[in-house]
């Protein structure tokens, strides 16, 4: 399994996901998430998403295809070869890989979505899945669920 920046908290009942970076050197397996330090900015929309879920189970991505146009200028994009853990955007497409896993399989629909940001860094993300939608939506996913 692949180191995992981000100590995740899905609940697929409630189609809730919860992420916060983890601190440098820590472990994340089994943690839940803690609370949000004072300090970061919240960005909250709303938009179709795509959770991809590694063959463990834990949550290995986040895609927004379409973000709203007033919430691109906000986010940071990774500026250095590291992936995991920081935020990619390009053409109003946002994806936070966060762990080094293949995603296996995916869950999708329109969301309310809040980003945390603290020093041009994503540090934290919480999603509320509202209603499921087809991953035909996401061209580059194979849908093995």
């Amino acid at each position: 399994m692949a180191p995992r920046t981000f100590i995740t908290e899905w609940d697929a009942e409630s189609g809730v996901l919860e992420a916060v970076r983890a601190p440098i050197g820590d472990r994340t397996d089994g943690r839940t998430p803690p609370t949000g330090p004072a300090g970061e900015t919240p960005i909250g929309f709303r938009a179709v998403a795509s959770v991809g879920f590694a063959p463990d189970g834990g949550v290995c991505a986040v895609n927004v295809p379409d973000i709203p146009e007033r919430v691109a200028p906000a986010i940071p994009t990774a500026r250095d070869a590291e992936t995991v853990g920081n935020a990619w955007l390009d053409s109003g497409w946002l994806w936070i890989p966060l762990s080094g896993d293949p995603a296996e399989q995916h869950r999708s629909g329109l969301a309310e979505i809040e980003l945390r940001l603290r020093s041009q860094a994503v540090t934290g993300l919480s999603l509320r899945f509202l209603d499921e939608v087809s991953d035909r939506q996401f061209p580059d996913q194979e849908n093995s669920t």
